[in-house]
């Protein structure tokens, strides 16, 4: 299962320190912490946010069915598109 991750958010790691032989703690970014550790993780997903056509500024509701307004036809309320912009 994949999961998006804040790679910019600071958290502290505790390692140890072969160098002067104690556990040792450093705050740092996710990121940082994955670009040091390298292939001993699995990779990172590379995804973009969708918008489902029921919050779509270009869909509507038609007697509590959700109509896309690009395409023309009825669509599931978690049905979404490559085409799809959020209401604001």
């Amino acid at each position: 299962m994949s999961r998006l991750i804040d790679a910019d958010r600071r958290i502290t790691v505790t390692y140890y320190d072969e160098k002067h032989e104690e556990w040792s703690q450093k705050t740092r970014t996710i990121w940082d912490t994955i670009l040091e550790v390298g292939d001993e993780i699995p990779p990172v997903v590379d995804a973009i946010p969708v918008v489902r056509c029921k919050n779509c500024k270009h869909s509507y509701v038609d007697e509590k069915t959700v109509v896309c307004g690009l395409r023309g036809f009825f669509v599931h309320d978690n049905f979404f598109c490559a085409d799809g912009e959020r209401r604001f």
